[in-house]
């Protein structure tokens, strides 16, 4: 009887180890899209952090633009107008993105966001 219940014991242990080393085990940073959102045009940046959408969703006849910065400082933008379709374009090491709505004098744009 005694050595079934050591094989439960350790049995649980072992459950209890791997479980312990399932949650701390850290999941990659580049495994989800990011999204930044203002009203309802959105911008976004894939999981691989190679490319960058922007979406005009608002019939409102304000462009939109969304820009990136690379970990060199340069700022790169892909502009949508309201058509349904989502404009797409390729990054490079991308640390921050925003998305501004062109409007009459200052532009409306989010804070950076971390790609």
């Amino acid at each position: 009887m005694n050595v079934k219940v050591r094989s439960v014991t350790r049995a649980a242990a072992g459950i209890v180890v791997a479980s312990a080393v399932v949650v701390a085990t850290p999941i990659p940073a580049s495994a989800h899209y990011t999204y930044v959102y203002q009203g309802s045009d959105f911008m976004s940046v894939n999981s691989s952090h190679t490319m960058a959408s922007v979406c005009d969703r608002e019939n409102d006849n304000h462009l939109v633009y969304g820009q990136v910065i690379n970990n060199y400082g340069q700022i790169s933008s892909i502009w949508d107008t309201y058509d349904g379709i989502c404009r797409t374009g390729g990054v490079v090491n991308p640390t921050s993105f925003r998305l501004c709505e062109e409007l009459a004098g200052a532009d409306a744009c989010t804070g950076w966001r971390p790609a």
